[in-house]
């Protein structure tokens, strides 16, 4: 199973052991429209959560912190050069 991601638009983050989650299309690579978040590990590569959970705005950041995957979303709205930074946690 390969990575669903992409080199320059997926960002990285890590766990205590070592662990991978990335940022990727959802679907495990099949839907160009959504996002999702995967994770890496000794065992093989699993979805973290919901499949296409972002299907607007770009994932920033993404950081492991205290069990839990933090994300910053930016996002334009449609027509205007308005942007919105979000921050979104794993629940």
């Amino acid at each position: 199973m390969g990575c669903v991601g992409n080199e320059s638009d997926s960002d990285i983050a890590f766990d205590e052991q070592g662990n991978l989650y990335y940022t990727g299309y959802a679907n495990n690579g099949n839907n160009k429209e959504g996002i999702s978040i995967y994770k890496i590990s000794s065992s093989g590569q699993t979805l973290v959560g919901t499949d296409n959970f972002l299907k607007f705005g770009e994932v920033v950041k993404l950081k492991y912190l205290l069990g839990k995957i933090y994300m910053a979303v930016q996002g334009r709205k449609t027509g205007t050069h308005v942007q919105q930074l979000s921050i979104l946690k794993q629940k």
